[in-house]
């Protein structure tokens, strides 16, 4: 939807109303926890797909009103909504039981990502007119809808440590209402959304000042490049004088490792920006280099997770940090290659192409395709069953949940 800013305004702020007045009306069901209304207690898990539809629908509308076409942002709307309920739905499933349970947390955080990636993409490809979108217009797409949402939370955590403030100096002079009114979600939540739906129009509106910040964020990102390119070498050239395999005496080196991979990854970009740009030679070569430095990283990721996948089988670490490692592999492959380059543009078919694999991923790390939990139950009872490992040193308390999860899933 494109129009004049005072009607995006209006709708933006009607849509945050609406969705404050829906969290509320959803609170007042269960006000309650240990007697909820007959339908929420019938029905926990629609009820938490109605919760996840009213958190995390209107903010993707929010960021498309203005930038998207109409049918373009109902059709949007209208995926982000399906995409809700079936990974919702599959993961609210999992529990198994009749109560309350609220979605997992690997399932808010992809969605959460689905929806701000897969908006910033469609947002390019809208904007570019095309199926394809160019890569400074998903560039600016994903930034602004990421500034505005930070400076979202920052208007509206403002908004409640100065309303905390004028509530003790009334409690100071005997008057309560403040604080009572305070402590009620039918308030919290409808202020609390107008008011992110504001900072929305409010950072949208103001988008020279926010394109500013953007240029110093990335100002200050890209001379990190050095910082942890330096850093990754020396761990690397220490490698061999103290021997690889002390890598393995902590189990978490192989995520460390692809933590760093991925840093530089977001660093080296943050150098290229959005290729219309010449940035000093300093980062140029950092981050040539750095681009070298990702594929020994992500192999020796590769190597960890290999050997702890041979001696302990699958769980759920790392399930995840398998699909992580496809992720990075693609940027590990192609930068290099665009190193070699005199633009280095080989990086903006790969970020696009690695953010809708990111999408892929994350759907199906969600969904009964790859589930984690299911695949650790899969993973150790194989490995129970050939005798991998003795019966009286298997961890059936630590697979209890996941075991749970899985039965629920196949009724």
């Amino acid at each position: 939807m494109k129009g004049a800013p005072r009607a995006v305004l209006a709708v933006r702020l009607g849509l945050g109303a609406v969705q404050g007045l829906a969290l509320a009306a959803l609170s007042l069901l269960v006000m309650d926890p240990d007697a909820p209304r007959p339908w929420v207690a019938a029905n926990p898990k629609g009820f938490g797909l109605l919760v996840l539809l009213a958190t995390l629908l209107p903010p993707t509308v929010l960021l498309g009103l203005g930038h998207l076409r109409g049918r373009v942002l109902a059709a949007w709307a209208l995926t982000a909504a399906g995409l809700i309920l079936l990974l919702g739905g599959y993961d609210l499933r999992q529990h198994g039981e009749a109560t309350m349970t609220p979605a997992s947390n690997r399932l808010l955080l992809g969605l959460v990502v689905i929806l701000l990636v897969g908006g910033a993409l469609v947002a390019a490809a809208d904007a570019g007119r095309r199926w394809w979108p160019r890569y400074p217009d998903c560039f600016e797409a994903a930034w602004r809808a990421a500034l505005q949402l930070a400076l979202a939370g920052c208007f509206v955590l403002g908004f409640w440590i100065i309303y905390g403030i004028g509530t003790e100096l009334f409690r100071g002079i005997g008057i309560d209402a403040l604080n009572r009114m305070g402590g009620r979600a039918a308030f919290i939540l409808p202020v609390t959304a107008v008011l992110g739906a504001a900072a929305i129009h409010l950072a949208d509106a103001g988008w020279r000042l926010t394109l500013g910040l953007r240029n110093l964020l990335l100002v200050l990102k890209g001379w990190l490049t050095p910082v942890l390119a330096g850093l990754a070498t020396a761990f690397l050239l220490t490698l061999p004088l103290i021997g690889p395999e002390i890598l393995w005496r902590r189990e978490e080196m192989p995520y460390l490792l692809q933590v760093t991979a991925a840093g530089l990854v977001v660093l080296i970009s943050a150098v290229h920006g959005d290729g219309r740009e010449r940035p000093p030679a300093v980062l140029r070569l950092s981050a040539r280099f750095a681009s070298f430095l990702l594929p020994v990283l992500a192999a020796l990721a590769a190597w960890g997770l290999a050997r702890a996948i041979g001696a302990g089988g699958l769980t759920e670490g790392r399930v995840i940090g398998l699909a992580a490692l496809a992720v990075i592999a693609v940027h590990a492959v192609a930068y290099p290659i665009a190193a070699m380059r005199l633009e280095m543009r080989l990086l903006e078919p790969t970020n696009i192409g690695a953010a809708v694999q990111t999408l892929l991923v994350l759907a199906v790390l969600n969904s009964p395709l790859a589930d984690p939990a299911r695949l650790e139950v899969a993973s150790q009872t194989d490995r129970l069953l050939r005798g991998a490992v003795a019966p009286d040193s298997f961890g059936f308390d630590r697979l209890t949940p996941a075991c749970r999860i899985t039965s629920a899933g196949k009724r």
